[in-house]
C-alpha cells in the first residue's frame, strides 16, 4: 500500500526539526522575521514607483533598489537555493505592481537549463508562479532560451547584443491579454527589452516588465 505525505505535513515537521533562522538578524524561528521585513519593505516603499514608458515596454514595476538586505536575499534565494525566500521577494514585488488589465500573464523570462542544474530549481518561474497566485493571474513559459550565454559581469553594450538572439516565442500570442515580463533583477534592461520586442513583433499589444529590484548597470 501507498501513502503519500502531504507537503504541510512535510513542511510542518522540517520546520519542528530543522527550523529557520532569520537571514538578517538570525533569531530562530522564521526565514525573515517580522522586523527585519518590516524594515526592508519600509525601505522599498521609499523607493520612487516606476510606472513608465521604456520602449518597448509599456510599465516597468519594480520592488526595490538592490541595497544591502534586498540583494543579500535574492542572492541567497539563487545562488543558495533558499526557495521560501521567494514568498518574502514576491511579497517586496506585489505592492508595486499596479495593474487594472482583466486578463494578465505572468511570463518569467528563461533561466540558462545549466543555472536550473546547478541550483536545482528555477528561480524566475517560481517568482512569476507565486506573484500569479497572489494576484489571481496567470502564469505562462511563453519564451523559450536559443542561447545559453551568460550576462554577469558583462558591459551594458555587450549585454544588448547578446539579449537580442537569446528568447523566441513558443506559442502565439493574443492582442487583448496584458503580457507581464518577470525578471529578479534589472541591470541594463537588455533581456526584457529583447523579450519585450518579440511579443511586440508577434502582436501583443499590451507589454510589461516587473522585476524585484533594481541594480546600477555595469559601465
Amino acid at each position: 500500500m501507498r501513502f503519500d505525505v502531504k507537503i504541510t505535513t512535510l513542511n510542518w515537521l522540517l520546520d519542528l526539526f530543522c527550523p529557520y533562522t532569520c537571514q538578517v538578524c538570525g533569531c530562530l524561528g522564521t526565514i525573515m522575521c517580522e522586523r527585519c521585513k518590516n524594515y526592508m519593505l519600509e525601505d522599498c516603499r521609499k523607493m520612487e514607483v516606476f510606472d513608465c514608458t521604456i520602449d518597448p515596454l509599456g510599465d516597468l514595476f519594480v520592488g526595490g533598489n538592490r541595497g544591502d538586505v534586498l540583494g543579500m536575499l535574492i542572492s541567497r534565494y539563487k545562488y543558495d537555493s533558499v526557495r521560501v525566500l521567494c514568498n518574502v521577494l514576491v511579497e517586496v514585488l506585489v505592492g508595486k505592481i499596479g495593474l487594472t488589465a482583466h486578463d494578465v500573464v505572468v511570463v518569467p523570462l528563461p533561466t540558462i537549463a545549466k543555472h536550473v542544474r546547478q541550483r536545482g530549481f528555477d528561480h524566475t518561474l517560481l517568482l512569476a508562479q507565486h506573484l500569479a497566485v497572489a494576484k489571481r493571474w496567470r502564469c505562462d513559459q511563453i519564451l523559450t532560451r536559443r542561447t545559453n550565454t551568460v550576462q554577469v559581469g558583462t558591459k551594458a553594450r555587450e549585454r544588448m547584443i547578446q539579449a537580442s538572439k537569446t528568447y523566441t516565442l513558443n506559442k502565439s500570442v493574443k492582442s487583448d491579454v496584458y503580457y507581464l515580463l518577470l525578471d529578479d533583477v534589472w541591470t541594463t534592461g537588455a533581456s526584457m527589452r529583447s523579450a519585450a520586442k518579440i511579443l511586440s513583433e508577434a502582436g501583443a499589444t499590451m507589454v510589461g516588465g516587473a522585476v524585484v529590484a533594481m541594480s546600477k548597470p555595469v559601465d
